[in-house]
């Protein structure tokens, strides 16, 4: 709660200067904070900084609070499946346009969750496509997410207890790799 106010200060700061990018950033980041204490607050601070943040340019800072929005929906209460879908592909619209991987990796992996229980072959396919340009871009923290959410969702649907193993285990060694466990 502490390092939120800090962060909220610091957001009236970049908003004064004109630095639209850093505020959606900040947002974001305030998010990923609270996410562990209150998914309800991580969510309502992401509709906080889209209101605030309406008409703004695009740029990478807008697509990561986007990508944000659309996993705090997903892990809501109160979760809508086209709503998920719906901010994270205009966060992967935006992230196509500008080149920003990390937000398009994020959002797909939530829309590969969102549509997990009606399409588990969809899911399991944005997943795949997700690891593959995450390792060759070297984007360790969303390949880490990526192979767990396949890992999870491969043993719930194939008995094949090595097949989980190897997901995770190759999560775990990036991560270990990279400073991130």
């Amino acid at each position: 709660e502490e390092a939120a106010q800090i962060l909220h200060q610091a957001i009236e700061l970049y908003w004064e200067m004109g630095d639209h990018d850093r505020v959606a950033r900040l947002y974001t980041r305030i998010a990923q904070l609270l996410w562990y204490d209150s998914n309800e607050k991580a969510l309502e601070t992401c509709r906080e900084g889209l209101r605030r943040l309406e008409g703004v340019p695009e740029g990478p800072g807008l697509a990561r609070l986007l990508a944000e929005a659309g996993r705090t929906v997903f892990f809501s209460a109160s979760s809508s499946k086209e709503e998920v879908i719906s901010l994270c592909q205009w966060a992967i619209a935006i992230a196509d346009r500008i080149g920003d991987l990390q937000a398009k990796a994020e959002a797909s992996i939530t829309i590969a969750l969102a549509v997990q229980e009606s399409d588990t072959g969809k899911c399991l396919q944005i997943l795949q496509e997700v690891i593959a340009f995450t390792e060759a871009k070297q984007l360790w923290e969303q390949a880490t997410r990526a192979y767990l959410d396949y890992g999870e969702i491969i043993s719930a649907d194939l008995p094949v207890l090595e097949m989980k193993q190897k997901y995770i285990i190759r999560a775990l060694q990036i991560a270990s790799r990279f400073g991130d466990l």
